[in-house]
C-alpha cells in the first residue's frame, strides 16, 4: 500500500483533499465532559491557522484505540481530482512515527473540519492535556522553533525524505531549530497558545510531506503540504468528522 500524491494548480499539495474547517471563534468545551458548547455543530476547539472558510462540516464518526473508521464524512477527505489537473507521484507509507506522547499513555484524536489535521487531548476526561510533555515522533532534525501570532508556539521536526511534523498550541518550546533528535526525545509541552486555539489546551498536529522542494511543509491553511498522519502503522484523520479514543502512545524507549 502506497500513498498517492498530486498537485493541482489551485490546492498545492493532494493526499486528503483540501477542505478545511474554520473555527466560530465564539465556540468552546466543556473541559469536563468533552462536549462543545457552540450550536455549530462542529465543536473544533481550534481551527486553522490561516485560512478557514470552508463550511464543510462532516457527520461524526467514533472508533476506539486505531485508525479504522465506519460511516462517511462530507468534507476533507477526498482524493479525487479534475481530469488532467493532478500529476499523480506514489510515496512509501511513514514508517516508524508513534503518537508525540509519553509511552503508554492514551488520547483522544479528532479531525473537526481540518482532516487530515488532528487535534488531541487526553483521556478520559481532558484533564491533564495541559502541560503534557510533547515527545519527538520519531528522530529528525528541528527546522521551526518560534511563536506564530495566531498558532502560539509552533515547532515542526525535518524527518527527512520529505516528511515533516508540526505541532501548534505548545505550552512552551524546549528546542530550538537545528537541534538533533531521536524518537521520544522532549520537544515542549501542550498549551493553549495562539488565539486559534481558542484558549483551550490541546495539541494540533499536522504530518507534512515537502511537495514542492523548498525544505519545509506548509501547515495550518486549506491546501496546505499535509497528509494523513500514521502512528504505529496505523492511519488517522482520513476526513472530517473523526473521532478516534483511547489511542494509545507506543513511543517507548
Amino acid at each position: 500500500m502506497r500513498i498517492v500524491r498530486g498537485f493541482v494548480a489551485s490546492c498545492g499539495l493532494v493526499l486528503a483533499g483540501c477542505s478545511d474547517g474554520g473555527v466560530d471563534p465564539d465556540e468552546a468545551w466543556d473541559p469536563s465532559t468533552g462536549e462543545h458548547l457552540d450550536s455549530s455543530g462542529d465543536g473544533d476547539p481550534g481551527g486553522d491557522t490561516q485560512v478557514g472558510e470552508d463550511s464543510t462540516d462532516g457527520g461524526a464518526v467514533t472508533t476506539t484505540g486505531s485508525g479504522s473508521t465506519s460511516g462517511s464524512s462530507e468534507g476533507a477527505g477526498s482524493e479525487s481530482t479534475s481530469a488532467g489537473d493532478t500529476e499523480a507521484e506514489e510515496l512509501p507509507l511513514p514508517e516508524g512515527f508513534q503518537l508525540p506522547f509519553v509511552c503508554g499513555d492514551k488520547w483522544r484524536l479528532d479531525s473537526w473540519g481540518h482532516a487530515p489535521a488532528l487535534d488531541m487531548v487526553r483521556e478520559p476526561d481532558q484533564h491533564g492535556t495541559e502541560g503534557a510533555p510533547l515527545l519527538a515522533p520519531a528522530a529528525g532534525v528541528v527546522n521551526m522553533s518560534f511563536y506564530h501570532d495566531n498558532a502560539g508556539n509552533v515547532v515542526q521536526i525535518d524527518h527527512g525524505e520529505g516528511w515533516f511534523t508540526t505541532y501548534l498550541h505548545m505550552e512552551s518550546r524546549s528546542v530550538e531549530v537545528g537541534a538533533v533528535l531521536v524518537r521520544g526525545d522532549m520537544i515542549g509541552a501542550v498549551g493553549r497558545t495562539g488565539p486559534t486555539s481558542n484558549d483551550h489546551p490541546h495539541l494540533h498536529f499536522e504530518l507534512g510531506i515537502d511537495g514542492d522542494g523548498d525544505g519545509e511543509a506548509s501547515w495550518g491553511f486549506a491546501g496546505a503540504e499535509r497528509v494523513n498522519p500514521w502512528f504505529g502503522g496505523v492511519e488517522y484523520g482520513q476526513s472530517n468528522g473523526l473521532t478516534w479514543r483511547d489511542v494509545e502512545s507506543l513511543n517507548c524507549p
